[in-house]
């Protein structure tokens, strides 16, 4: 599933691509593929899941450290490269686990 606005999708690529240089996506359509491909294909041994208490689906690769999470509608909320240096978490999996508790 996509991001829910256009805005959506071209405020998160700005941010995640263009400014972070955390996918190199050439636009903001392949930047939400890569996004609805992690939080809609298949769990792998490496993806951690969740759902949080209103719904929303949480998911962290270990490996590529892919964080995203899927809206109660189907649409992207977000889609990034987890980094403790910007979430302020000690490791990833902290991150992860602590948002998987997070309520909107």
């Amino acid at each position: 599933m996509p991001f829910e606005t256009v805005f959506e999708r071209g405020e998160h690529y700005e941010k995640h691509c263009v400014r972070r240089g955390e996918f190199p996506c050439i636009d903001d359509v392949q930047y939400e593929v890569l996004a609805d491909a992690f939080l809609t294909t298949g769990i792998r041994e490496t993806i951690m899941q969740c759902t949080r208490p209103q719904g929303e689906i949480v998911r962290y690769d270990m490996i590529t450290e892919e964080f995203g999470v899927l809206k109660t509608n189907g649409f992207v909320r977000t889609y990034f490269l987890a980094k403790p240096i910007l979430h302020g978490y000690a490791t990833n999996l902290c991150y992860f686990y602590a948002e998987c508790w997070r309520i909107f």
